[in-house]
């Protein structure tokens, strides 16, 4: 079965996409709504039989748009033979305004192949829509009416059956059942509902399930009502009726684990003819779960499929010898690790700074995290324990809100020693480039005679001489000269022994480079497009020689949503390139590991997207 999704656009100039991804063929394609004033999609919703779709803007009107979808786009030929490829949808089949903001939009997963029904959620109404394709096509809709029923905030919706009866989630705890367009019942199930799904597992006598807002998970079925007392006049029907009630702190966690302590807000929930549910919530955690429905199954967190960032992600970083291993960090200064190979967050190891954390970078052993913070801090961890052995606030430059610059890029060297000396650059807006050292100590061990060896982060020099704020920083693969790149397009070259600025370029012209990161110079002259201004291209990334496609590929990540694949080098001026989409925002960071898995980290979209190299023919 085909899913969706829709991007916003963030450029007057550029268009929304609207993604259909189809599980038989492990592909993608996206759609572009290019005559609709549409610049931000907020809901989507895919027919269950991937004919027709909607989707809801935020423009003035609050746009709601139906879509017929070509038979192509959901799982044609042309779709397995061109997966990349973008669709133009010239026109919407049918259009109305909404009304009020939609944030959420579910399609009825009963429906007939000739049926598009589907319901939509704003701040304070619920209504149900119905799409008639007969006499050129006609959208009506229905406000959820809550008659004598206590009214709360709607936060979640699930169909719950082929009569179009709907679930729906109150703000304050309440669970409704609506039919046709009324709550024909109600009750309190929770102490706040964040989400809920009916059920329809096999040898199982529940109806729904709900997540509130303790963590509790709350499963029951709907009960006729006990007939009224003699003498009084109560009508019938069916209620909610709550049979359990457990923790998912407290379930069997045979997989992965969720960090201690942390209580995420539960906004979607489905669940299978199995008893298997995914369960999602406002801040990107991802969790397959087993409710033990079936028998001799158990109760259960089977995985974690995702666990992210909940800010604007900028620090990514491979671990140099564990393959696989990589971390990203946020502007709310937290730090996530992840797992490439299993393609899965390793959720228990999250690190939470005390600052933004805008650069990250390991050692070339690997048993140190530099991390580049706000207010010219640079902090070292030692890895795996996370344990801080050095900070310091190398910039006192304080910026435009009275706070210290923040330090953009950090980047370690190769050992300049036989004793494993390193040296740390730190880019910092203040137009200045930190260099630290990084040398090995002999210190009393633990026992009476022995020593054991330990770094110890010492200051340098200033690197000065940059018109603007440097963005990057990359040494020589001697470590003999550092090169900087900044907002305004220069490029400065310093030795790294004393901090003398080089006159120029012509002392590195031969130097090699252990990978090319920077954004500048004349191996990257062709990645940039000439669509692009100076602060478009925000990431590039050389590929390793011990993975597929050797080093001869860099992958650049741009503002434009887009994650750009080249030969490497590009000396010539717009050279040619595959273009990938997925991210749906600005792609901040990107990096390949050593075995040329691709990852890039979108920033206000928080995700991390992995790629595969493939050699083509």
């Amino acid at each position: 079965m085909p899913a969706s999704s829709g991007r916003s656009s963030d450029k007057p100039q550029r268009d929304p996409r609207y993604f259909v991804n189809v599980p038989q063929t492990d592909s993608a394609t996206d759609a572009m709504m290019e005559e609709m004033p549409l610049r931000w999609i907020s809901a989507v919703a895919l027919a269950c039989h991937g004919k027709m779709a909607c989707m809801t803007a935020s423009d003035d009107k609050y746009t709601v748009c139906v879509y017929k979808l070509p038979e192509y786009l959901v799982g044609g030929s042309r779709l397995t033979a061109e997966p990349q490829r973008t669709y133009v949808l010239k026109r919407p089949t049918y259009t109305v305004a909404g009304g009020q903001p939609m944030t959420m939009a579910i399609p009825n997963p009963f429906d007939a192949p000739d049926k598009f029904h589907f319901a939509t959620l704003s701040k304070s109404c619920v209504k149900l829509w119905d799409y008639r394709s007969e006499d050129g096509g006609k959208l009506d809709s229905k406000a959820v009416i809550f008659g004598k029923n206590p009214q709360q905030n709607p936060v979640s919706m699930a169909y719950a059956s082929h009569a179009g009866e709907l679930l729906m989630c109150g703000k304050d705890g309440m669970l409704y059942l609506v039919a046709s367009n009324t709550v024909v019942s109600c009750a309190k199930v929770g102490p706040g509902l964040g989400c809920a799904a009916s059920l329809h597992c096999h040898d199982c006598d529940l109806d729904f399930a709900a997540v509130a807002s303790d963590g509790s998970m709350v499963l029951g079925r709907f009960e006729q009502d006990a007939p009224a007392a003699p003498g009084q006049r109560r009508r019938l029907g069916t209620r909610p009726q709550v049979v359990e009630r457990f923790l998912l702190d407290d379930l069997d966690r045979t997989s992965k684990k969720l960090p201690a302590g942390m209580k995420p807000r539960w906004t979607s929930f489905v669940v299978d003819e199995l008893g298997r549910g995914l369960l999602a919530s406002e801040g990107n955690c991802l969790l397959l779960l087993d409710l033990g429905l079936r028998p001799g199954s158990v109760r259960s967190i089977l995985r974690v499929l995702q666990f992210g960032h909940r800010g604007e992600c900028w620090g990514l970083a491979f671990h140099p010898k564990m393959d696989g291993l990589c971390a990203t960090s946020d502007d709310k200064g937290v730090i996530h690790f992840w797992d490439t190979t299993e393609r899965c967050p390793l959720a228990q190891k999250v690190y939470r700074a005390d600052l933004p954390t805008w650069s990250l970078d390991f050692s070339p052993e690997g048993d140190l995290l530099a991390l580049g913070q706000d207010n010219g801090i640079i902090t070292v961890l030692h890895f795996p324990s996370l344990e801080v052995i050095f900070r310091k606030r190398v910039s006192h430059v304080q910026g435009a809100k009275q706070v210290g610059e923040r330090l953009c890029d950090v980047r370690f060297s190769k050992p300049t020693d036989k004793e494993g000396t390193l040296f740390l650059a730190c880019a910092c807006w203040d137009q200045q480039v930190y260099l630290l050292r990084v040398v090995m100590r002999n210190r009393q061990g633990k026992y009476r005679g022995t020593t054991v060896r330990e770094p110890e982060v010492v200051y340098h020099c200033a690197l000065k001489g940059n018109t603007s704020s440097p963005t990057h920083v990359m040494f020589t693969a001697d470590a003999q000269f550092l090169m900087s790149n900044s907002k305004d397009m220069q490029i400065l070259v310093w030795k790294t022994s004393s901090g003398e600025r080089q006159a120029s370029g012509a002392h590195i012209r031969d130097m090699k480079w252990p990978q090319w990161t920077a954004i500048l110079g004349w191996p990257v002259a062709g990645v940039w497009k000439l669509s692009y201004c100076q602060t478009d291209l925000n990431a590039v990334c050389q590929s390793c020689p011990g993975g597929v496609g050797g080093d001869g590929l860099i992958a650049a990540a741009d503002d434009d949503q887009m994650v750009c694949l080249y030969r490497f080098p590009s000396p010539y001026t717009d050279a040619e390139s595959r273009d990938y989409s997925g991210h749906a925002s600005h792609v901040t960071n990107i990096q390949f590991s050593a075995s040329n898995v691709l990852v890039s980290l979108g920033g206000a979209d928080h995700t991390l997207i992995q790629w595969r190299v493939e050699e083509v023919s």
